[in-house]
């Protein structure tokens, strides 16, 4: 039994609209259609994973390290012979520059017989690039470095070259020193040329002597030819009597006078 309360109107009860009904019951029905058969439903396979990429990278070139060497032999100033853990090698020295081998040069001698004296036999620990046949650096047993020592002495020139790194500015001012004090070939009379033998200067030769002024001869002295005495003229006898009275008899043949009709006997003698 329903009771009101006094002196409040009624309002009836609104109907929902019958559109409204079936929307909301073709939501209900889909609803548990999902419940029921989204859990059997085969899940949709995920796409694989890509393949990981590996990234091949070229190891970099070997640097080459310190190692002990024997000096061989010294080819020139800046050329030496290495044996080593490998064998034995031909390099150049780099940083130093020294007079070629052949040709006009000038303080040849004196860089060989450095290298030589300093490097021949010797233990020395060195940095050597065997593909580019090069020593980038060359320490001798007591701890010296030959390059720069070279440097310093005036027995070669600076060698740029970027192996060498942070090096060459030692190596420069190593140079500098040495060309400032005038050592070794930047004294004269190389003067820091080292590719050409140097020039001699012209020693002055003295103006020669002007000839002495030909002195007037006396004339010789005319000499008279001497008179020849006239030969005698010929003898002639007519008979002995005139010979003997002459005082030419007897005569002998070739004196003047005889003749054959004077000598009767023929013995060469006449008027006997």
């Amino acid at each position: 039994m329903s009771t009101t309360k006094p002196g409040l109107p009624q309002s009836p009860m609104k109907r929902m609209p019958k559109w409204l009904k079936i929307t909301l019951s073709v939501f209900a029905v889909l609803f548990v259609l999902a419940l029921i058969f989204g859990e059997s439903a085969p899940e949709k396979p995920a796409p694989p994973a890509a393949a990981p990429t590996t990234t091949t990278s070229t190891p970099a070139s070997k640097v080459p390290q310190p190692a002990e060497y024997v000096v061989a032999g010294v080819e020139d100033g800046d050329t030496v012979e290495l044996t080593g853990p490998a064998g034995t090698i031909s390099a150049r020295i780099l940083g130093i520059e020294t007079p070629p081998p052949t040709g006009d040069s000038c303080f040849r001698d004196e860089a060989y017989q450095w290298a030589n004296l300093a490097l021949s036999g010797k233990e020395v620990t060195a940095v050597v690039d065997e593909v580019q046949r090069t020593v980038v650096s060359l320490v001798l047993a007591d701890g010296t470095d030959y390059v720069t020592q070279t440097l310093q002495t005036g027995r070669a020139k600076f060698a740029a070259d970027a192996a060498l790194g942070t090096a060459a500015a030692g190596l420069r001012t190593a140079e500098a020193a040495a060309k400032a004090a005038g050592l070794g070939l930047w004294a004269q009379p190389c003067g820091g040329v080292i590719t050409s033998a140097p020039k001699q200067a012209a020693v002055p030769q003295p103006a020669p002597a002007p000839a002495p002024a030909p002195t007037k001869q006396a004339a010789p002295p005319k000499t008279t030819a001497p008179v020849e005495a006239p030969e005698p003229a010929a003898a002639y006898y007519k008979n002995c009597d005139a010979a003997r009275a002459a005082g030419a008899a007897p005569l002998s043949a070739g004196d003047p006078g005889y003749s054959l009709k004077l000598d009767r006997d023929k013995d060469g003698i006449a008027c006997e």
